[in-house]
Order: C-alpha cells, then structure tokens, then sequence
C-alpha cells in the first residue's frame, strides 16, 4: 500500500499546536528560571507563526507556506518597526 503523503502546511499546523501546549507547560513550571525564559521566547515564535499558518490553506504546499510565512514576519516586524518609530510622536503629544 502507498501512504498518502500529508501537506506541508498541515503537518507544521499540527506541530505548531504541539509547541503552543508544550511552552505552555515549560512557562507554568516553577522549577527552573531558565526553562521559563526559553518556553517564553519559542512561546512567542511559535504564536507568530501559528498566526500566519492559521490563515494557510491546510492543502497548501511547502512553497505556499514558506510564502505565506514570510509575509506574516515581515508584516509583524513591520508593525514592530512602526511602533518603536511612532513611540516619540505619541509621547509629545501626551506631553503637550
């Protein structure tokens, strides 16, 4: 029998989901400082990530979801970049 082989962007949905739960669990233990930092940072990658997977055709293929994956850090960084260049703008305003 031949296997029928999964799309790209429904394998990494799934491991992305895996990863949620799983930092979710290294963040709520309260054994070691370390381990909280590390679950937090791949808390935060794999959140973003799973943003722009989320809105990916699950039948899409490896080259779609690199695209699409691309697009979501290049809109959050651009968000990022946006807020950090706005931030002197809003406190004058507060400031006046």
């Amino acid at each position: 029998m031949h296997k029928q082989q999964r799309p790209f962007a429904t394998v990494l949905q799934a491991v992305l989901i895996m990863l949620l739960v799983i930092n979710l669990l290294l963040i709520a233990q309260q054994f070691s400082l370390a381990i909280y930092q590390i679950g937090l940072i791949v808390l935060g990658v794999s959140t973003i990530t799973q943003i722009g997977f989320g809105n990916v055709s699950p039948r899409s293929n490896f080259a779609q979801s690199i695209k699409y994956l691309i697009l979501t850090y290049v809109i959050v960084g651009g968000m990022f970049v946006l807020g950090i260049l706005l931030v002197p703008t809003f406190l004058n305003l507060i400031r006046r």
